[in-house]
């Protein structure tokens, strides 16, 4: 099982939270959920999603993997 959670904050669409169960990680199901996310946003016409993501994670390389780059630190 893996969920995605979106939101509109800021006036922008917002990744809040992805989740897979540790027993069907690195099946590329959370990969796929939010490209999924992205491309029915992208649908509804927004060119940008935002995400917050801990530094040196395993969120964070797939983040990056996906395209998502860091635009600031959290303060």
């Amino acid at each position: 099982m893996s969920v995605i959670i979106t939101t509109e904050y800021g006036l922008k669409p917002l990744i809040c939270y992805v989740f897979t169960n540790p027993a069907v990680q690195r099946h590329g199901l959370a990969t796929m959920l939010i490209q999924r996310a992205c491309a029915a946003l992208a649908a509804e016409g927004w060119t940008n999603v935002e995400l917050a993501v801990t530094i040196g994670s395993a969120g964070e390389r797939l983040y990056r993997r996906l395209g998502f780059t860091q635009i600031r630190d959290a303060d």
